[in-house]
C-alpha cells in the first residue's frame, strides 16, 4: 500500500510542476494537455482508416485520463495525506509570541489579492501577541531554458489564521513526491469559506509545537 501512495505522490508532484511552470507565459499543464488530446484525436482517426489495436485504445484513453488526474491532483492540493483518527501530540512547549517555526506547507496562500496553490513550500509560522496566526510561504522562481515559474511570484505569499477560525487539527502522512513525511493538518474558516493547510517538518516536536499554537485558544 506504501508503494502505491508514494507512486501517487510522484503523479502529483508532476502535476504540480505542470501547473507552476510556464513556458512562454503558458503554463506547462495546458501544452501538456494540447499533445495528448492532438494525440488522441489523431489516434483516432488512425483508427477509423486502418482499424483497431491494443496500443491505439491505449492512446485515445489517455486523454481523458490525463485531464481527470490532473483535476484530482488540484483538488488534492497536490498532496495526499492520510490523516489519522487520533488527537495530534501537543508539546509542553509552546512557542512564544512572535516565535518563528520552520516547517514546510501545502494549501492556498495569498498576495495582493493574487492567491496561488503552494505545495511542500518552505514556511516560517508565527502567532503575534493578539493570537493571530501568520504563515508565510518563500517561493522561489526557478528557470531553465525559458520554462520556470514566473518571476513576478518569487518573494512571500501568506496564509493568515484567527484563533476563532480553526475548525480541526489532524496529525498524519503526507506524500509529495518519493517522500512521506509527518503532517499535521489544518481546517480552518476564513472570509466564508473552508481552506486547507498541510504542515511539515522533519522535526517532530517542531510540529507538536505547531498544533499546541493552533490549539491555544
Amino acid at each position: 500500500m506504501d508503494l502505491v501512495l508514494r507512486f501517487l505522490g510522484i503523479l502529483l508532484a508532476l502535476a504540480y510542476v505542470l501547473e507552476r511552470a510556464r513556458f512562454a507565459s503558458v503554463r506547462l499543464r495546458w501544452v501538456a494537455l494540447a499533445g495528448v488530446w492532438v494525440v488522441s484525436v489523431y489516434t483516432i482517426m488512425l483508427i477509423f482508416r486502418d482499424g483497431l489495436s491494443l496500443g491505439r485504445v491505449l492512446l485515445v484513453v489517455l486523454a481523458p485520463l490525463f485531464s481527470l488526474t490532473l483535476l484530482w491532483a488540484r483538488r488534492q492540493l497536490y498532496v495526499l495525506v492520510r490523516c489519522s483518527d487520533a488527537d495530534p501530540p501537543l508539546a509542553d512547549c509552546p512557542p512564544a509570541p512572535e516565535e518563528k517555526l520552520f516547517l514546510r506547507a501545502s494549501g492556498l496562500f495569498e498576495v495582493n489579492e493574487q492567491k496561488r496553490l503552494l505545495a511542500d513550500v518552505p514556511v516560517v509560522f508565527w502567532t503575534t501577541r493578539l493570537g493571530d496566526h501568520i504563515i508565510a510561504a518563500k517561493v522561489s522562481a526557478p528557470s531553465i531554458l525559458g520554462v520556470g515559474v514566473p518571476g513576478d511570484e518569487r518573494g512571500w505569499w501568506y496564509a493568515f489564521v484567527e484563533p476563532q477560525q480553526v475548525l480541526r487539527l489532524a496529525a498524519g502522512v503526507l506524500y509529495f513526491g518519493p517522500w512521506a513525511r509527518q503532517a499535521l493538518g489544518l481546517l480552518y474558516a476564513r472570509s466564508m469559506e473552508l481552506k486547507l493547510l498541510y504542515f511539515t517538518c522533519a522535526d517532530p516536536l517542531t510540529l507538536q509545537r505547531l498544533a499546541t499554537a493552533l490549539q491555544s485558544p
